[in-house]
């Protein structure tokens, strides 16, 4: 395994890596422009999956269709032969309201949230809505991990964590 990883990794450092975001493409421009990206020489792309964007409304309520279908951009990404660093957050900035945190975390009306809850942090109200989170969106990834044959070579959990006061 370790072999595996390095001669992947001397193999990937000599080709350049590019962010893409998928949820702001149609979904039915992704094969091509991902097609666009390897013809420029890009094996590799990282991608942020915005918890907000799939968990939009109340806890509990997914949405991984049309344009946030992670998976269906995922296969597409591994058909034409890209490998993925994927940062599933929960806080992933990537210039979006909150970071990609769901609004409704900040909702007194939702059990266990409101103004109260601490988010990026050991608070145990934040990491129960995380929990539950990560135990809708990790199922999906394992497969395609790398090490199980996918094409997602690394997974990048949170994002400028320390930029910022924090326990932890």
């Amino acid at each position: 395994l370790i072999l595996f990883f390095l001669s992947l990794s001397l193999h990937l450092s000599l080709q350049p890596l590019l962010r893409y975001h998928y949820q702001r493409t149609h979904p039915a421009h992704w094969r091509d422009r991902l097609r666009r990206l390897s013809a420029m020489g890009v094996n590799s792309i990282q991608t942020y999956v915005m918890w907000s964007l799939h968990e939009p409304f109340r806890p509990g309520s997914y949405d991984f269709s049309g344009p946030v279908d992670f998976e269906k951009f995922l296969d597409i990404a591994a058909e034409e032969g890209l490998w993925v660093l994927l940062r599933p957050g929960p806080y992933v900035c990537a210039e979006v309201d909150a970071g990609g945190l769901p609004w409704w975390l900040h909702d007194p009306s939702v059990p266990g949230a409101g103004p109260e809850m601490r988010p990026r942090t050991a608070d145990p109200a934040f990491l129960r809505f995380v929990d539950s989170w990560w135990g809708k969106l990790l199922p999906m990834m394992r497969p395609r991990l790398a090490v199980n044959g996918g094409n997602i070579l690394m997974v990048q959990m949170e994002n400028e964590y320390g930029s910022f006061n924090s326990e932890f």
